[in-house]
């Protein structure tokens, strides 16, 4: 009866454990180089699952999210998140410029060499690179 007794502590206790994590923390493995030199392919990332439900996302953080349907990726988009609601974006001469201003981004390996008209980003999203 105690070794019965102690074989439900510890399935409660890896249970009190077990769920908390599974709904809260996931695992990612990157599929593609697109965050290099910082993540690189088939790295593998652990992304807190809760914390946007009492934060909101800031400049600079990474977060994953599903591609739009369009897109037709069967793998999440690991991207740092770049333009606020409300703000503009625009990117020319090798930088990304925020409300007109040049972000400085000390994590990037190479320039921009593509440009993008200004945007403003609506007030319920996000612009992420």
């Amino acid at each position: 009866m105690r070794i019965l007794r102690e074989i439900l502590i510890t399935v409660v206790i890896a249970l009190a454990i077990f769920v908390p994590l599974k709904t809260t923390v996931q695992a990612y493995e990157v599929q593609y180089s697109c965050m290099l030199p910082n993540i690189e392919d088939v790295d593998c990332i652990i992304v807190d699952k809760a914390v946007f439900h009492f934060f909101e996302p800031e400049r600079g953080h990474v977060i994953v999210f599903q591609p739009p349907d369009e897109l037709n990726s069967e793998y999440p988009f690991i991207k740092r998140v770049i333009g606020m609601p409300g703000e503009t974006v625009e990117v020319h001469d090798g930088s990304v410029f925020i409300d007109g201003v040049a972000l400085e981004e000390s994590y990037i390996r190479d320039a921009p060499r593509y440009e993008m008209d200004e945007k403003t980003i609506p007030d319920v999203e996000f612009f992420v690179l």
